[in-house]
């Protein structure tokens, strides 16, 4: 009977612990966007050949008249425009970012935010 009510004790502190550390992590989410919500990304250093590295494997099974050639993509400043509007997390989100922005949408399904990137 001891050994039920002291697992049933542990089991409710554990969650209790559980649930406590998720508001803060919420909380700390909240305060990060409040921080940093409508403000300009910090600026920084990339390294624009490792991230095409992705573009160049991949952009090989697209059509040319499907993406956008580097000529276009300088006169825009697409990296320009990468930079700032780059929010991922992780190397691989960057490259698959990129090499979206690359790539011309050709119906209108691909528009839409659901389609996915393969």
């Amino acid at each position: 009977m001891i050994i039920v009510l002291i697992t049933g004790f542990l089991f409710a502190i554990i969650s209790l612990m559980f649930i406590y550390e998720r508001k803060q992590k919420i909380k700390r989410i909240r305060i990060w966007i409040r921080e940093h919500y409508g403000k300009k990304p910090v600026k920084k250093d990339y390294d624009w050949e490792k991230i095409n590295y992705y573009w160049k494997a991949y952009g090989e099974s697209i059509r040319s008249k499907e993406k956008i050639d580097e000529i276009t993509w300088n006169d825009l400043e697409m990296n320009k425009i990468f930079s700032r509007i780059n929010n991922c997390n992780s190397f691989a989100g960057e490259q698959i970012l990129y090499a979206s922005l690359h790539r011309l949408a050709t119906d209108n399904k691909e528009l839409s935010c659901n389609s996915s990137f393969t």
